[in-house]
């Protein structure tokens, strides 16, 4: 497979899920839905201390899932260039 079939799909993959959950926490931390509206009162990070911070401590992962796809697809493509 050529190398370009790989690494345009994943650095784009790279771009978008890291915009995506960026804009999805920075919004969640100002209170808002990504439409603008805010947040419902029975969301988690509305409904008290543990709550809150259980569903930042599993969603905290995503923040790193497109820098991380970046750089396995550098890495791919610097292992692949020279064949």
């Amino acid at each position: 497979m050529p190398t370009p079939v790989a690494v345009i799909p994943a650095g784009l993959g790279a771009v978008a899920s890291t915009i995506l959950w960026t804009a999805c926490f920075i919004t969640q931390l100002a209170g808002v839905t990504l439409r603008g509206e805010p947040t419902p009162a029975n969301f988690p990070t509305q409904a008290g201390d543990w709550e809150a911070a259980l569903f930042y401590l599993c969603y905290l992962p995503l923040l790193l899932w497109g820098p991380l796809l970046a750089a396995v697809t550098y890495a791919y493509y610097r292992r692949r260039r020279n064949n």
